[in-house]
């Protein structure tokens, strides 16, 4: 029963270490594929002037790269963590059979000494000299049972010997799986940075260049529209939430993150094009990677991409009012979540953003958009 047992041990020992070894297999070879990725749309990126390529598609484009090879940089990362605690858990226990392993042997070395001093034939001469009958059967049993000890003890060290070999693979392997994975996380740092500067030139390149600019803006103004109404079907067609509260804009709102408002609510002229621009909501200035809290207790309806938003995560604060909080690098809520007033919803980010690392919070009220910026409470 034992060595059945060491042997399931074994066996599923084994079974984990190649799992282990194919996860990071598998996230080395979606890292190269998403890196491959990334060429194809920086090279985009870096033709802003062809006419057939919408701009905002390019950056667009872009963002969801980037964001997915951030997503599995992120994958990899806790990835590394679970092989860093495996490699303490195996470590742990080398050092456990290490000790059995020794205590065994010094048992076995201790037998061999006590048979060589019995000499050859010991066995037999402890047998032949009976006094009697019972006196033989009783010294035979006794041998027989030494024996069968004899055997387990060297089926302990054996056991002991080759659990401990296994866990020292399998510890050799998670150090070696860990060590390539670090080394790919800091090559995706590296590419991550690479991209995100390429970026900022491009935009900064849009701003400068009048041309590039006059099609930005033109592009935004016809995306607007098309946006407002998707938007507008997507918030009807939400569920409504449960048990909505009473009097939800009397309380306030919860500032989602600290910065300074850069773009107010409402239209403005464009000093490039002439254009009027319209912000159904507010800007406001965040490092990347902020937290965004949720402004009040709600049901999340939305979260994924949406036109001209990047990332975006909407809730339903009850009472036919809904707050959009766009731009996250990423979120941490799905559809369906209940979420309460200050708890983490997402990250500030740059997704489709062409003014840098930002928040963009939008507030509407029976589908129809209105000024969140006097309703924000500090808390």
């Amino acid at each position: 029963m034992r060595g059945l047992l060491i042997g399931l041990s074994l066996c599923v020992l084994a079974a984990t270490g190649r799992a282990a070894t194919d996860d990071v297999s598998d996230h080395r070879r979606t890292l190269a594929n998403l890196q491959a990725e990334l060429v194809e749309h920086r090279a985009a990126l870096k033709d802003l002037s062809n006419q057939e390529r919408s701009i905002l598609l390019t950056i667009r484009s872009l963002d969801r790269a980037l964001s997915k090879f951030e997503a599995e940089g992120r994958q990899a990362e806790r990835t590394v963590e679970q092989l860093r605690q495996k490699r303490e858990r195996l470590t742990a226990e080398v050092a456990v059979l290490t000790q059995t392993l020794d205590g065994a042997r010094a048992r076995l070395s201790r037998r061999w000494r006590t048979i060589y001093a019995e000499g050859q034939g010991g066995a037999v001469r402890h047998l032949l000299s009976s006094h009697s009958f019972e006196d033989y059967a009783y010294r035979y049993r006794y041998l027989a049972a030494r024996a069968q000890i004899d055997r387990a003890l060297l089926a302990q060290v054996e056991t002991v010997r080759t659990d401990k070999a296994a866990r020292e693979q399998a510890l050799r392997e998670a150090e070696q799986n860990a060590d390539a994975l670090r080394n790919a996380l800091v090559e995706q740092g590296r590419i991550v940075e690479l991209v995100r500067a390429e970026r900022k030139d491009a935009v900064a390149q849009i701003e400068q260049q009048k041309a590039l600019g006059v099609r930005a803006v033109t592009e935004n103004v016809a995306l607007q529209k098309e946006v407002q109404r998707e938007l507008v079907s997507l918030l009807r067609k939400a569920p409504p939430r449960r048990r909505p509260p009473q009097g939800v804009l009397k309380a306030g709102l919860r500032r989602p993150l600290s910065g300074a408002i850069f773009r107010d609510f409402g239209t403005v002229k464009d000093k490039v094009t002439g254009a009027k621009v319209t912000s159904n909501g507010i800007h406001i200035r965040a490092a990347l990677g902020t937290k965004v809290l949720s402004p009040g207790d709600g049901t999340v309806v939305y979260t994924g991409w949406l036109r001209g938003f990047g990332q975006m995560v909407i809730i339903d604060l009850g009472e036919h009012t809904h707050v959009l909080l766009g731009h996250l690098s990423r979120s941490v809520v799905k559809r369906g979540d209940l979420v309460a007033r200050g708890q983490v919803v997402g990250y500030s980010g740059d997704t489709e953003s062409m003014d840098g690392p930002q928040l963009y919070l939008e507030l509407r009220r029976k589908s129809r958009p209105i000024n969140p910026a006097r309703y924000l409470r500090s808390s």
